[in-house]
């Protein structure tokens, strides 16, 4: 099955993609990135020399590299601003889509 972009949202410092097949990509104007899988449980992150580097989910916060925490902490207020706007419309009536799969685990 292909996959796509269900909905995305562009900020001043980012641009991020929830796909169809449950990620969360997140793209930095600095040229890093943050994946999220929630199905594998796993944050990638990809520095500004394009170097990967993986993490658990749960634990990613925690970790040493604080460029990595600071730009996930960020992801996630892009995502709480994206699921807040999505209840909004549901209370006023507008038709709410396809909720995002997992993605409470981000939050």
């Amino acid at each position: 099955m292909a996959v796509y972009v269900k909905k995305w949202m562009k900020t001043r410092h980012a641009i991020m993609f929830r796909l169809s097949n449950k990620i969360v990509q997140v793209n930095f104007t600095d040229k890093t990135e943050v994946i999220l899988s929630s199905e594998n449980k796993l944050v990638t992150y990809v520095n500004k020399k394009g170097e990967r580097s993986h993490y658990p989910l749960a634990t990613a916060l925690d970790s040493n590299n604080a460029e990595m925490a600071k730009r996930l902490k960020y992801t996630k207020e892009i995502l709480t601003h994206m699921l807040n706007n999505n209840a909004q419309g549901a209370q006023n009536g507008e038709k709410e889509g396809d909720q995002p799969h997992g993605i409470d685990l981000f939050l």
